[in-house]
């Protein structure tokens, strides 16, 4: 299990939570889109190629950042110039991208030669510089509780990158233009970010060797953290091109971008939860019990849906967001796919509570033994079973890590679990598959899925597990007696 670092930043939290659900919805419909336009367009085999690019890229992107933006918002908060540290952070980011840049297209010509995705990995290469000018700005948005730049801009660059797409189709052009489109989104997304930030003020790289290198010897323990956690999320895709097929690796990919686009509702939940954790863990063990066990409840009934209720529904998803093509080679590595992303959103919410009670150092182990199972399972896995091994070693070990991490989270504070709300989850399970079993078939597939998440939804709200009162208590804090 790894998880990404969620951070408090105040007042405008729950603005600005809004702003970036919201784009973040309007961007997993831009996406969806253009992964349903490029399957049905490139085939199995193109898609994959293309897929095989964007993961390595993926891999890179994660070592923009390395918590320098949250070390930036840091010093601001203590009384450090917003415009010269946020410049300090600049000039560091570019010099990153320039290694990274050299370090991405090294492991393309090394790793990806001969299979097509070398050239997509030079032109995409590019797109680094664009990802690391847009997080230092992150920064600025959390320090001034302005997020609709960051948000515009994410949209912005998923917009251009569907046209090019769209472009791409209409003019029968080859995959080239298909890179493009890929790189047109972060490259916009930079512009947009510095064209927002000269809202707050000139913004210009300082080139300080000695304060760029305190920044980052600052930020070096959370860039440990960062680092594990983004190559955790992208190892499969890499492992999977090097030990099967770019074919298995577009079936894989495409089953992972439709799973993992729901953990936007665990992300959403785990920033707003944040804070709370943080006041209830220092209020008394009994606060921070009482608001363990009803957000464990909130996020067990989002959880076991998405792990148990969507398999059913693989086929017809897969048509409806891909071709016909993909559904014999993708369907059974996103039934796996659902119980991973099922089992990390529950993690995010383990690991803001483990912060929360100050267990930074078991979840940097914790992080660290996971990436290196996974990593360990996918060389096992993968020479035999492909798409599917890769999904099942991302789901093993989000299950073995979630595991520990709870008993972590137990010894921290006893009597957590919210075990009669987890048995009526479980009872509210076994009656909407027994619902699915006996519309399947009378019902399309739509009104099915309607019918069964209204039955579960329904037994967990009229059973108390989830009510206007537990969510209010959550959001204005917990109770005191």
């Amino acid at each position: 299990m790894a998880s990404r670092p969620e951070k408090s930043h105040g007042g405008g939290l729950l603005r600005g939570l809004s702003n970036l659900v919201g784009a973040r919805g309007l961007g997993i419909l831009f996406t969806l889109v253009q992964v349903k336009i490029s399957t049905n367009y490139l085939g199995t085999e193109g898609y994959g190629v293309l897929s095989a690019a964007l993961v390595l890229i993926g891999t890179f992107e994660a070592f923009t950042e390395l918590g320098i933006g949250t070390i930036v918002v840091r010093r601001v908060a203590a009384g450090a110039d917003l415009h010269r540290t946020v410049g300090i952070a600049q000039a560091l980011s570019f010099c990153l991208s320039v290694v990274l840049v050299l370090g991405a297209i090294l492991a393309g010509w090394f790793g990806y030669r001969g299979t097509g995705a070398f050239e997509g990995i030079l032109i995409l290469s590019v797109g680094l510089f664009g990802t690391a000018w847009a997080a230092t700005y992150n920064a600025v948005a959390q320090t001034r509780d302005d997020f609709a730049g960051i948000s515009w801009a994410d949209i912005s660059g998923r917009v251009l990158s569907l046209l090019i797409v769209v472009i791409a189709v209409s003019s029968g052009a080859g995959i080239e233009l298909f890179f493009v489109a890929q790189l047109a989104a972060p490259l916009t997304r930079g512009l947009v970010s510095h064209l927002w930030g000269r809202r707050h003020g000139p913004f210009r790289r300082v080139w300080s060797r000695r304060e760029m290198t305190g920044l980052l010897r600052e930020a070096l323990p959370l860039t440990y953290i960062t680092v594990i956690a983004g190559l955790y999320f992208q190892i499969d895709g890499v492992m999977i091109v090097q030990l099967s097929t770019v074919v298995q690796a577009g079936a894989y990919n495409f089953a992972y971008r439709i799973a993992m686009n729901v953990t936007v509702i665990g992300l959403a939940l785990t920033s707003v939860l944040v804070a709370r954790f943080a006041t209830a863990a220092a209020t008394s063990d009994e606060s921070y019990r009482r608001v363990l066990r009803i957000s464990m409840a909130v996020i067990l009934s989002l959880c076991l849906p998405i792990a148990f209720l969507l398999w059913p529904f693989n086929a017809d998803v897969i048509r409806l967001l891909g071709s016909e093509d993909f559904v014999e080679i993708s369907s059974l590595p996103l039934t796996l796919l659902w119980v991973s992303t099922a089992t990390s959103m529950a993690g995010m919410l383990v690991s803001t509570a483990l912060v929360a009670g100050h267990t930074q150092r078991f979840l940097a182990y914790l992080n660290t033994c996971t990436l290196a199972l996974n990593i360990a399972l996918n060389a096992l896995f993968i020479p035999r079973w492909a798409a599917s091994g890769a999904a099942a070693a991302l789901a093993v070990t989000e299950v073995l890590g979630l595991t520990l991490a709870l008993i972590r989270l137990g010894r921290r504070c006893p009597g957590f679990w919210p075990w009669r709300d987890f048995l009526v989850l479980i009872g509210a399970l076994a009656l909407a598959l027994g619902v699915e079993y006996v519309t399947a078939p009378v019902l399309p597939w739509v009104v099915r899925g309607v019918v069964v998440a209204a039955t579960f939804f329904l037994v967990a709200y009229l059973s108390g597990v989830v009510t206007p009162t537990k969510l209010r208590e959550l959001s204005e804090g917990p109770s005191h007696p």
